[in-house]
């Protein structure tokens, strides 16, 4: 019978990874700036540093023909479009047709080349990575993976790290497995080393905890998912899709405000954080709510879903470097370029408007009711080259003008990914491989 060296059980707690949670939520949403010539009759070209919500703006005029219709005041009213409903049951089995056909999408295997952080490991952490794959997608408790032959003591700090980049690589890459990071379990592992064997170790994963209703949660994500995908045209070109997709995210997510402002100290990982917040409903059951990691996750796994790839980053943003907080967006590939996406800033509405200013005068709501320039807005962070994202400049295009004067809701901003040096603190050992993003052929504008 063979002699075991060491036969050890050991335990490797994971703590819960931080990247990309975000308190800072709406950092995109600054100072409104409005402002006329008085003098000219004609639009200031510059902010004036006196000019910001006075009343000066709404006595030069009528709003344009356009505008929302006014009360007995002279107040803007916001009139709520009616969504068009299918008259006949062809128009109901077509839309059941698009639904299944996305459901088939979903539930199909996703090409590995996709996973595009898994290619930037090494092999040995790649064989890792597979059998924590395995491991956490098994239904029964108590899984694990086949004996993995390696060449690294797992008693030492090497393999740990190994280990590390490994989990990490695999958050970032699989957003379906949205359970794992909150479910509260640990992966461990057991390993010996051969007689006669001075380098190389046999090591099986497993992961200790069952996520509660896992598969019922599934099956609504699935379905959340394939019900977006019904909405767009599947067989549009890549940057067309990718676009369709984005806006339907957005359109139908909601900012997870009191998850953003809540004490981050909890040990508890809310769903707002996942793909599965952003397309079914956060910890606290509220429909399709969710922080930035959840919007960027989401955004990956239905592009992951009709082919395109899409990769998740981490890092900081905010007005500058000194006020930038924790934040994730997207890289999205079009024909072999990176673009950069960042879905949770290009999530402006009305309701965050009238929560900063419950007292919007006429040429801040004529903004708003503005289909072209709000469409411009949500897309402001949209398919950008890695230096714009890092130090935006919003130009012209993002001030609404009529003949009340001009207003603009953006400024300066940055985003600073993680760049590794911190990966022990930050728990991101992989955005500081992501690629610079130089895509320029589908810019939005």
């Amino acid at each position: 019978m063979k002699l075991l060296r060491a036969i050890f059980i050991t335990a490797l707690s994971l703590s819960i990874l931080t990247f990309g949670f975000s308190a800072s939520g709406r950092v995109y949403l600054r100072e409104l700036i409005t402002g006329v010539d008085e003098a000219e009759g004609a639009l200031d070209p510059v902010p004036s540093s006196n000019a910001q919500l006075t009343g000066e703006a709404s006595s030069m005029g009528a709003p344009d023909s356009d505008a929302p219709p006014a009360d007995e005041d002279g107040q803007l009213q916001w009139v709520p479009i009616e969504q068009d409903q299918p008259t006949d049951s062809s128009e109901a089995d077509g839309a059941q047709d698009t639904k299944a056909t996305a459901l088939k999408l979903i539930q199909a295997p996703v090409d590995e080349s996709l996973y595009y952080y898994r290619s930037v490991l090494t092999e040995e952490e790649q064989e890792m990575y597979d059998a924590l794959c395995m491991c956490a997608a098994q239904d029964s408790d108590n899984s694990s993976s086949p004996e993995i032959t390696f060449h690294m003591d797992p008693s030492q700090d090497e393999f740990h790290h190994a280990f590390s980049r490994a989990y990490n690589a695999l958050l970032f890459d699989h957003p379906e497995l949205f359970w794992l990071p909150v479910s509260g379990g640990v992966f461990q592992y057991s390993y010996y080393r051969p007689i006669l064997s001075d380098d190389t170790y046999k090591v099986t994963f497993r992961f200790n905890k069952r996520y509660t209703d896992k598969e019922e949660r599934v099956r609504d994500f699935e379905d959340a998912a394939a019900e977006l995908l019904s909405g767009v045209d599947l067989t549009a070109s890549d940057p067309v899709l990718a676009l369709q997709i984005h806006d339907a995210l957005i359109d139908s997510v909601t900012y997870d405000k009191v998850l953003a402002e809540s004490d981050a100290s909890s040990d508890e990982v809310d769903l707002s954080h996942t793909a599965y917040g952003a397309l079914v409903s956060n910890s606290r059951g509220e429909a399709r709510t969710a922080v930035c990691d959840g919007y960027s996750y989401a955004y990956e796994y239905l592009l992951q879903r009709v082919g395109i790839p899409c990769i998740v980053v981490s890092g900081l943003a905010g007005d500058d470097a000194d006020s930038a907080a924790g934040h994730s967006w997207n890289l999205v590939q079009l024909d072999g370029e990176w673009y950069e996406v960042d879905a949770t800033w290009n999530d402006i509405t009305v309701d965050m408007m009238e929560e900063s200013d419950p007292q919007m005068n006429d040429l801040v709501a004529e903004a708003l009711y503005n289909e072209e320039y709000m469409d411009r807005l949500h897309h402001f962070m949209y398919n950008l080259t890695t230096d714009e994202i890092s130090a935006f400049e919003p130009d012209d295009s993002y001030r609404f003008t009529s003949s009340l004067g001009w207003v603009t809701f953006l400024s300066s901003s940055v985003h600073i990914r993680h760049n590794g040096e911190d990966s022990e603190t930050t728990g991101d050992y992989m955005t500081q491989y992501a690629p610079v993003a130089e895509g320029t052929e589908y810019s939005y504008k």
